[in-house]
């Protein structure tokens, strides 16, 4: 299956939930946004940026699904994608991500991976 996919499909569901900031000016125009978006959310500028490329911009961001695919892919970090203030509030499916550490964890049971490691085999004894 390949990466980029020159057609777009038409948003559903979750669309116009999400806020897209794309800093044009770290852009280094490499396309990678605009190629891995499922929608059409992204486009090209027609004029440079301070670094002389011609940037991506958020043409459509009613568009975004919340996918996250162009947040992982840019080289440069230069997208954000957070869910709209009123949306955010509601909750429900596609939230803001829970980083919060899992009741293993909580709990000292180290979860399926057993980690933390116990203090026997940080010294060595049970590796």
């Amino acid at each position: 299956m390949a990466l980029f996919k020159p057609e777009k499909r038409a948003p559903t569901g979750r669309s116009g939930q999400w806020d897209v900031v794309l800093g044009e000016d770290m852009c280094k125009a490499c396309g990678f946004c605009l190629h891995i978006c499922p929608t059409d959310v992204f486009a090209w500028r027609t004029t440079t940026n301070r670094l002389g490329w011609f940037p991506m911009y958020v043409a459509h961001e009613e568009n975004c699904i919340g996918c996250m695919l162009c947040y992982q892919i840019c080289p440069d970090f230069c997208i954000d994608v957070e869910r709209k203030p009123a949306y955010a509030a509601a909750g429900g499916e596609g939230g803001t991500l829970n980083c919060a550490p899992s009741a293993h964890a909580v709990a000292g049971n180290g979860g399926p991976l057993n980690w933390p490691p116990s203090a026997d085999a940080v010294a060595g004894e049970d590796l």
